[in-house]
């Protein structure tokens, strides 16, 4: 045996150049680079020092640039002044040459990096104006960029980061050994939200550098986006007095500029394409539903408008419709009955379908079958005509609603499986609905509920006032955890039904593409030699990854398997092993370190002051190893370069600057001695890096937040190290939200460097939040002596919500003739409007939160109503008004005749409050009523008839008013025995006088005679 060593030691040493030398006859004997690696600007200078670890014969740097070699030199110096050789990207190599160790050599990996010479960023295949709801592309071309695998391209629309796209994404043009043109793509589903608005995309290239590189932009200002219109704002439903002025608005948005159409009972009324309708007095053939039809090229939208026209005798004659609103079912039956509150002469329904018009009756039942005729759903008329009050009407809304035929959910302009990290948008469309402005769309992942889209985020084809689909988006940035998720939509119509109407549901899973996630491995093992070693790494990955295990930079043969068996370990088994696993959406890595210790070690492995260091990036790293026996050779192994000493008991390594991030996998000391041999111990080493930036954001939104609305905020910490150490806590003011941690990350880089952070908080929007502070603090957790301060980045948000009342006046009992002033107070943004209505009529207040009347009366008593509206809907507060007043005589039974022995019955009616009590008077005598309004006698005489006093008081003063009454048949007989008397008198008055005439005349006779 000794002879065949002998041998071959004599043929190394006459062969000195062609002999083999083995990876484990060069282990810790390879020549040092520094730096380690390098990055480089192309054109610019690169130089290296390798320095040999033994006594070496020859140096030299394997390079196809700068190619060098040297005798009996210990360092040498690789340099190019300007590096435009692209070859040198593949890396080059340093060797030495000993009589000890043979040739070993250490490669030094070089990354060339191109700034892009110019950036263009336009629409792809398309001119002129978009069209809402259609597919487009933006294109990015990054021109002569290198290298492509660190290229990062950053969409952004307005000062919002959309999206960013990664090597995967790209299509390249040229060699990649080299600078390439890149292009990458963004879908854009144009948005009235996107006309003329600012899109950017920005290449960055992601590389360690110690100075940054700066980042190239391209923009564009999208053109006109063409969009249907949309209705904003209208007059609603309206009550107008006879004679007034009727002015009815709609409002809508729209691009190109569309044009108005006003229509009344089916014809088209003459307004000269305006947006408001004018009528200088409001009559009964005004009254109706009103239609705005609003078009472009783009479509057309309508608003229906009420409007009832009360004659001055109408008011609380309006017939009576029960029910008072009607919700039907397309295709099902429609039922309703009017019924008059003054004796009609005519009633009759006025409908597009079942009109009907009776004489002579007090109620009418309308009636279809089955609704079919959309025209419906503007409502219909009922109305009443009387000599008394003329002709009245009420108003019949009917809403038609159907359910959706169909619901698809899918993933937008995709197919194949989601990427990690990507934006995508999921498109429900329900097919056949009505009536949109009442369907809500319900999104939900397996059973937590997401958002609920409404009526204004809709893209809807077809009319408005029939079945029409729609379609809604809710975006999504898939993460490994949407991996065979089920999310669903569901379509429902919020209806008030006396029976329930179902959602309509779609479903669809998801198949989600991601990169590697070490989730297990074995940790740090301490075996002694001769035992089995089994390390074990397990990652989270899809599709399937490939594993591969290194130790001291060599791979090692495993054919692809998780686990690495090692059936007896020696003491060439310590050190640190890494398991790198990939796929094609990146990598991940673990590492794991191995202690193999002799059977005579235990207990005099070296001891390293302190026994595990946290050093922060770029600061100074130190550590004391001492030999717990006598040791012939004490020695640091380490990434950064090699320490060995002879006959020292202790040893201190130390780095100015921590720069060098390999030495995170820790590093190694080693003792020799003959009575134990090669002992080891290992020095964990945690390097941490503040992060340089924290952003915090609402994710794809730029504007006021709408309520009951579900976004989500995002936190992005840059360039922090390690990511399973920090902690990203959320906070709302001075109250702590969530912390998330390491598994919640969607991480941009390497984890064994700095890498960037994101991470997103879920947020229902309520009116709480206007103005509230949010803030993100990234914090790591480590056991540092001293502190590590947090980083933060907060955010003020603005909240869109709908009125809620806060107060009011509440009941408020009044005299006559004092001020009433009413008052609703509510929180809403943005500012409401406000509008007050008494008794079915809006009154003129100027938009104002308070409601003055100088001088109240009975009329203003009643209930009021107070309608706060802003752009998110409405509230609406009532007060009931009570109006204390002296009696009014409003009613009496006027002067009276009566024939004798009739019932004679006495009536006034007064309007006062409080309620008044009655007193009859009867020739100044108070009459025993019993303090009734009416006056009953059963059989009228003489005495009963003159002038009767009706009396009325209350707290608040008197009125009164007189009756005449007169009593026939009981002054008969005397006015006839007076007729007969004076006729008795009359006829004997008469005959005396004839018979004194008669008497004269015969006695002037018989004198005559006898003369």
């Amino acid at each position: 045996m000794d002879f065949f060593l002998w041998g071959l030691l004599w043929v190394t040493v006459l062969c000195p150049v062609d002999y083999y030398v083995s990876s484990q006859a060069c282990a810790g004997k390879e020549p040092v680079i520094d730096p380690p690696s390098l990055v480089v600007k192309y054109g610019g200078l690169a130089t290296a020092n390798c320095s040999a670890q033994s006594e070496a014969l020859i140096i030299g740097w394997e390079t196809t640039v700068g190619a060098i070699t040297e005798y009996d030199t210990q360092q040498l110096v690789w340099s190019v002044p300007s590096v435009t050789e692209w070859a040198l990207g593949r890396g080059i190599k340093c060797f030495t040459t000993s009589d000890e160790d043979g040739q070993c050599e250490t490669d030094l990996p070089i990354t060339i990096y191109k700034i892009p010479e110019n950036m263009i960023l336009s629409l792809l295949d398309h001119t002129g104006a978009l069209l809402e709801g259609q597919q487009y592309w933006l294109e990015c071309v990054v021109q002569s960029v290198a290298p492509a695998n660190h290229l990062i391209v950053i969409w952004s629309r307005g000062d919002t980061e959309l999206k960013r796209s990664g090597f995967p994404q790209f299509s390249i043009e040229g060699d990649q050994s080299k600078d390439v043109t890149v292009r990458t793509k963004l879908s854009l589903t144009a948005s009235r939200e996107d006309h003329e608005a600012s899109y950017h995309c920005e290449a960055k290239l992601d590389l360690n550098t110690a100075e940054p590189i700066p980042e190239t932009r391209s923009s564009i200002q999208l053109e006109a986006v063409f969009y249907k219109p949309r209705v904003l704002q209208t007059s609603g439903n309206v009550t107008i007095f006879a004679g007034n002025k009727l002015e009815l608005m709609c409002v809508a948005d729209a691009n190109p500029r569309p044009s108005y159409q006003w229509r009344h009972k089916g014809v088209v009324l003459p307004n000269k394409n305006n947006n408001t309708l004018l009528i200088d007095s409001a009559t009964a053939d005004n009254a109706g539903v009103y239609e705005c039809v609003i078009s472009n090229t783009q479509g057309q939208a309508s608003a229906v408008m009420s409007i009832e026209v009360k004659g001055q005798d109408c008011a609380g004659k309006e017939p009576v419709i029960y029910p008072p609103s009607l919700v039907v079912k397309y295709g099902e039956p429609a039922t309703a009955k009017c019924s008059a509150q003054s004796n009609a002469t005519i009633i009759g329904w006025e409908a597009t379908v079942g009109a009907k018009t009776e004489n002579d009756i007090q109620q009418l039942v309308w009636s279809v079958p089955s609704v079919t005729e959309w025209a419906l759903g503007r409502g219909i008329e009922c109305f009443t005509s009387s000599e008394k009050h003329g002709q009245c009407l009420t108003h019949l809304p009917i809403t038609i609603y159907k359910t959706p035929e169909n619901v698809i959910l899918r993933v937008l302009n995709d197919t194949g499986p989601l990427l990690e990290g990507q934006e995508y948008w999921l498109q429900c469309v329900v097919e056949s609905v009505a009536p949109a402005n009442n369907l809500i769309v319900i999104w939900s992942r397996g059973d937590t509920e997401l958002k609920r889209s409404g009526f204004p985020q809709f893209f809807i084809e077809g009319d408005e006032s029939k079945n029409v689909t729609v379609a809604t988006h809710l975006s999504l940035t898939a993460s490994r955890e949407d991996h065979g998720a089920s999310y669903r939509c569901a379509a429902k119509l919020d209806l008030n039904t006396a029976e329930f109407i179902p959602e309509t549901r779609s479903s669809i899973q998801l198949e989600v593409y991601y990169k590697p996630r070490v989730i297990k491995t074995s940790g740090n093992v301490t075996i002694d030699a001769g035992n089995k070693l089994e390390l074990m790494c397990e990652a989270d990955a899809n599709p399937r990854p490939s594993y591969q295990w290194r130790h001291k930079g060599v791979v090692l043969p495993n054919k692809d398997k998780n686990t690495l068996l090692i059936d007896s370990a020696t003491a060439d088994n310590a050190g640190v092993y890494e398991c790198v696993i990939s796929n094609t959406q990146g990598q991940a890595s673990a590492v794991m370190s191995i202690e193999v210790k002799g059977q005579d070690c235990a207990g005099k492995e070296p001891v390293i002051d302190p026994p595990s260091l946290v050093v922060r990036y770029g600061g100074p790293a130190t550590a004391k190893c001492s030999a717990q026996s006598e040791a012939l050779i004490i020695r640091w192994e380490t990434t950064v370069g090699d320490i060995t000493e002879n006959d020292l008991q202790q040893l201190v390594w130390s780095v100015p600057s921590v720069t060098e991030w390999a030495l995170g996998r820790g590093i190694w000391c080693f003792t020799i001695s003959d009575e134990h041999g090669q002992c080891d111990t290992h020095l964990p080493i945690t390097i941490y890096k503040i992060p340089e930036n924290v952003t915090l954001g609402v994710l794809n939104h730029t504007g006021p937040l709408l309520e009951g609305q579900q976004y989500w905020l995002e936190c992005v910490v840059e360039r922090v190290a390690p990511a399973k150490n920090l902690a990203v806590i959320w906070s709302r003011g001075d109250t702590e939200l969530k912390r998330s941690g390491f598994p919640q990350f969607s991480i941009e880089g390497d984890l064994s460097k700095d890498v960037t952070v994101r991470t997103k908080l879920s947020l229902t929007a309520s009116r709480e939040d206007h103005g509230a502070s949010y803030r993100c603090a990234a914090k790591l957790d480590l056991n540092t002596a001293e502190p590590i301060p947090e980083t933060r980045s907060s955010i003020q948000l603005e909240l869109f919500y709908k009125p809620r009342v806060l107060q009011t006046s509440g009941n408020v009992t009044i005299d006559a003739g004092t001020k009433l002033e009413l008052m609703c107070v509510a929180d809403a943004n943005p500012r409401p409007s406000y509008q007050w209505r008494h008794k079915g009529v809006v009154l003129p207040n100027k938009d104002k939160n308070t409601l003055l009347i100088d001088s109240a009366t009975a009329d203003n008593a009643g209930v009021y109503e107070c309608v706060i509206s802003n752009t998110q809907g409405q509230a609406s507060a009532v007060m009931s008004i009570e109006v204390k007043d002296k009696p009014r005589v409003i009613k009496t039974s006027g002067n009276v005749t009566i024939d004798a022995g009739k019932k004679l019955e006495l009536m006034c009616v007064a309007d006062a409050n409080p309620r008044p009590s009655y007193q009859w008077r009867h020739k100044g005598v108070v009459l025993p009523n019993k303090d009734k309004n009416t006056l009953l006698i059963d059989s009228a005489t003489a005495d009963n008839a003159g002038v009767y006093e009706c009396v009325i008081s209350n707290t608040q003063g008197q009125a009164s008013a007189v009756m005449s009454i007169e009593v026939k048949g009981s002054q008969v007989g005397l006015i006839i025995g007076i007729v007969v008397l004076i006729l008795v008198v009359a006829v004997g008055v008469c005959l005396g006088r004839r018979f004194w005439l008669g008497h004269r005349v015969q006695s002037g006779g018989g004198a005559a005679n006898s003369n």
